[in-house]
């Protein structure tokens, strides 16, 4: 049984990490980098001497689940002669945020108008 992926899904490559100056290949042209650059996941094969075989292309690209493990909230209030009290806190762990406030077409990005002046 082939099992389909949920509609919440990115199909991108996996990012790991950034490139640091101790990282192998990082002086070749691909799956190689510069320092600070996003490090993506390699899913090639390796050369007997360790080197990968191919540049990072659509062959790497997977399938992201980005919701989250758990998720909840809590809420609660407490009124006495007169004072008030609320608090609302909500949680999740893992899962990947989408914010489409730095995005190209995002709030911060336009270049139009103006804003909070």
């Amino acid at each position: 049984m082939v099992r389909r992926p949920s509609i919440d899904v990115i199909f991108d490559y996996e990012k790991n990490r950034l490139w640091q100056e101790e990282d192998p290949y990082l002086d070749i042209l691909e799956p190689g980098g510069n320092v600070g650059m996003i490090k993506v996941k390699y899913a090639g094969d390796y050369n007997e001497d360790g080197t990968p075989t191919r540049q990072i292309g659509p062959d790497d690209r997977q399938i992201i689940d980005v919701e989250p493990d758990f998720q909840g909230g809590f809420d609660t209030r407490v009124a006495y002669k007169g004072f008030d009290l609320s608090a609302i806190g909500v949680f999740k762990s893992g899962g990947i945020l989408i914010s489409t406030l730095y995005s190209a077409s995002g709030y911060l990005n336009l270049m139009t108008g103006r804003r909070g002046m």
